[in-house]
C-alpha cells in the first residue's frame, strides 16, 4: 500500500516546516501508510562529552519518525502532540547515519502508539522505542 503522491507532498512539505527537526538535521527517507524512516547523520554539535551521538538527539529522532509515520495515517488538518514515550539505549552511536523507522502498532480514535527501531550505518540496533501521541481530529485542540 502506497500513499498518493499528492498526500506524500505534502508530508513531505510539512516536514520541511518543522523547525527542530531541520535544525537538527533529520531526513525523510520512506514513508508508507502505517510507517516511516528518518536519517540522522553523526554530527559533533550533537554529541555528548564523550563523542556519543547525545541521547536527546536520538530521543528527538525517536519522536519525530513517530509522528511522521501516524500523519500517513491522518488527515492533513489533524493534529497530535506525544503524551508518553521510552527509550532503550542500546549501543553509543560515533560516526556515519543513524536510521529510524516507525511503524503504527496502535491507532484510536485519540491515541496512536508506534514501535521505533533505530539503526546505526551497519545496521546494529542502538536504540528502541516506544512513543505515544494525543490526537486532535479535524486539528481542535480541547
Amino acid at each position: 500500500m502506497k500513499i498518493t503522491p499528492a498526500k506524500e507532498k505534502i508530508l513531505r512539505k510539512k516536514f520541511q516546516k518543522t523547525p527542530f527537526a531541520q535544525l537538527l538535521g533529520m531526513k525523510i527517507l520512506k514513508l508508507n501508510p502505517g510507517y516511516a524512516e528518518l536519517g540522522l547523520a553523526y554530527q559533533k554539535r550533537i554529541t555528548q562529552p564523550y563523542g556519543f551521538m547525545h541521547g536527546g538527539a536520538i530521543a528527538a529522532l525517536a519522536d519525530t519518525v513517530a509522528a511522521t509515520a501516524i500523519h500517513t495515517l491522518l488527515d492533513i488538518e489533524d493534529k497530535m502532540v506525544s503524551i508518553e514515550m521510552k527509550v532503550n539505549y542500546l549501543a553509543p552511536v560515533t560516526k556515519g547515519k543513524i536510521v529510524a523507522s516507525a511503524k503504527v502498532i496502535h491507532k484510536g480514535r485519540k491515541t496512536a502508539v508506534t514501535d521505533v527501531d533505530i539503526k546505526d550505518s551497519e545496521g546494529k540496533l542502538c536504540a528502541k522505542s516506544i512513543v505515544t501521541y494525543m490526537l486532535f481530529p479535524g486539528g481542535k485542540i480541547k
